[in-house]
């Protein structure tokens, strides 16, 4: 209805005026109602952190977001493949214009965990709360502040010893300013017994590459950058772009007379 009145309008105008200001207003109006869409009926702004491998089923833009894997998560590329239909996008850090919508990628810090102890050298990892059971990657998808300041933080399991394990991602700045010895991310780690205390001495900062024996447990921790996907609501491009040629072509008709 507003799009109608505001046709109207212009023509009207144009019917008194230049004929280049009846296709300015026109690409205006196009260009307006394709902003006011998108700002009052678009999706919010979404980011979607997932494992490496993942599959996940979009309802806007209508897809499945398949994040990449590799036998070396640390060797995964900063891209997402959207499959729609038969055809696949490939998403990176560039914006890509779906119709209404924007995607991009962006990197995160993540880990990568595995853990043994003086009997077992590989025990079973899994994430209880997290979006992949089974994934010795730490997402970081929430945050906790410490001292004032919110540090990205996961939890994991260790089923064949009852053991819950917190960890807090230390970025390379993070751990400059705490003057430790070591260079590089690290994740501060804590081992929890099955009724949710810490065990004694069982609080360690472990760099990322090497490994620390922790309440029993000897863990490993290398950090990673991991592509996650943002989703965002833009105007509609068809709308826009004949909007932005109407608007065009009035100023050339415009500069001509």
């Amino acid at each position: 209805m507003l799009g109608a009145l505001i046709a109207a309008l212009f023509w009207r105008i144009g019917k008194r005026s230049a004929p280049g200001r009846l296709w300015i207003g026109l690409g205006a109006m196009l260009v307006g109602i394709a902003g006011f869409s998108a700002a009052l009926f678009g999706a919010d702004l979404q980011t979607l952190v997932r494992a490496p491998g993942e599959r996940v089923n979009l309802e806007e833009p209508q897809g499945i977001a398949a994040f990449p894997f590799t036998e070396d998560p640390a060797a995964a590329s900063l891209r997402v493949s959207l499959v729609r239909g038969s055809s696949s996008i490939d998403v990176g850090p560039s914006k890509r214009y779906l119709m209404q919508y924007v995607v991009w990628t962006v990197p995160r810090d993540m880990a990568e965990v595995s853990v043994g102890t003086a009997r077992d050298e590989h025990l079973t990892v899994t994430q209880p709360s997290g979006t992949a059971f089974l994934s010795p990657v730490l997402l970081f998808a929430q945050t906790a502040a410490i001292a004032g300041k919110e540090y990205p933080v996961d939890t994991f399991s260790v089923p064949a010893v009852r053991r819950q394990v917190k960890a807090v991602y230390f970025s390379a700045g993070d751990v400059a300013r705490l003057k430790t010895a070591s260079a590089g991310p690290a994740l501060l780690v804590a081992v929890e017994d099955d009724a949710g205390n810490v065990l004694p001495g069982a609080l360690r900062m472990i760099a990322t590459g090497s490994q620390a024996t922790v309440g029993g447990l000897t863990i490993h921790v290398r950090t990673l950058t991991y592509p996650a996907l943002v989703i965002a609501s833009a105007p509609l491009l068809p709308l826009l772009v004949l909007g932005i040629g109407a608007y065009a072509v009035g100023l050339v008709v415009w500069l001509r007379r």
